[in-house]
């Protein structure tokens, strides 16, 4: 009986710690949108804190994520922007990201963006990774 408690106690054990590990405040997805190699990567936030933001956040990201998280232990500048559907985007008066985790399902990280009408954005985030919309040839 007491072998089974053990067995019940790690496994909860375990469960806990990886929904508290892959919580986070922002989700979306980032990929691969443009030839440059300081930001051909995209990542688009589309919900904050549980609610689904009408006008989802982008930070343009150098195209080798993993160096960002092995050269740079503090948060480094990108360019953030607020992007919907049928507006015009409009770029962040500062965006900060720091890259915690890199894996080829998912990106973990935490993020500051703040924009020049007083609304900011700070937190962590997880990221699905995509494919990319259309073929590109990069040379």
């Amino acid at each position: 009986m007491r072998k089974r408690h053990c067995q019940w106690g790690a496994f909860l054990a375990l469960l806990f710690a990886s929904q508290v590990s892959y919580s986070a405040d922002a989700t979306g997805y980032m990929r691969h949108e443009s030839c440059s190699t300081l930001d051909g990567n995209h990542i688009h936030l589309e919900h904050f804190h549980g609610a689904t933001l009408a006008v989802p956040l982008v930070m343009k990201v150098p195209n080798d994520v993993g160096a960002m998280q092995r050269t740079f232990s503090d948060f480094v500048e990108v360019r953030g922007l607020r992007c919907g559907d049928r507006i015009p985007c409009e770029s962040a008066a500062k965006s900060t990201i720091r890259v915690l985790h890199v894996s080829h399902k998912h990106v973990l990280g935490e993020f500051v963006m703040e924009f020049r009408d007083g609304a900011t954005y700070k937190g962590s985030f997880k990221v699905k990774t995509r494919k990319p919309d259309k073929k590109m040839i990069c040379e």
